[in-house]
C-alpha cells in the first residue's frame, strides 16, 4: 500500500515543476480564423453532399422497383409453369 502512496504523491509532486508558458498572441485570432475557414468551405460543400445522397437514394428506388418487377414477372412464370406441370401430369386421368 506504501508503494501506491509513494507513487501517487511522487505524481502530485511532479506537477510543481510544471512551467507556464506564454502562446503566441495571435493564436486566437488564427483558431477562429480557421474556424470561420472551415464553415464556409463546408457550407460550399453542401450541395454536393445533397446531390450525391439525392443520386444514391434514387439509384436505391431503382434498384428496387427493378427487383419487384422481376421477381414478380418470375412469380408469374412460376405459377403458369406449376399449372402447366399440373395439366400434363394428370392428363392419363382425362383418358381414363
Amino acid at each position: 500500500m506504501e508503494a501506491k502512496e509513494k507513487w501517487i504523491n511522487d505524481t502530485i509532486e511532479s506537477i510543481d515543476n510544471i512551467q507556464h508558458i506564454d502562446a503566441n498572441p495571435f493564436i486566437y485570432e488564427k483558431v477562429l480564423q480557421r474556424l470561420n475557414n472551415r464553415t464556409s468551405i463546408a457550407a460550399n460543400r453542401q450541395p454536393k453532399v445533397l446531390y450525391r445522397l439525392a443520386a444514391c437514394i434514387v439509384i436505391v428506388i431503382g434498384l428496387n422497383v427493378f427487383t419487384m418487377i422481376h421477381f414478380n414477372k418470375s412469380a408469374v412464370s412460376s405459377q403458369d409453369n406449376k399449372s402447366v406441370f399440373a395439366n400434363e401430369y394428370f392428363s392419363y386421368i382425362d383418358n381414363i
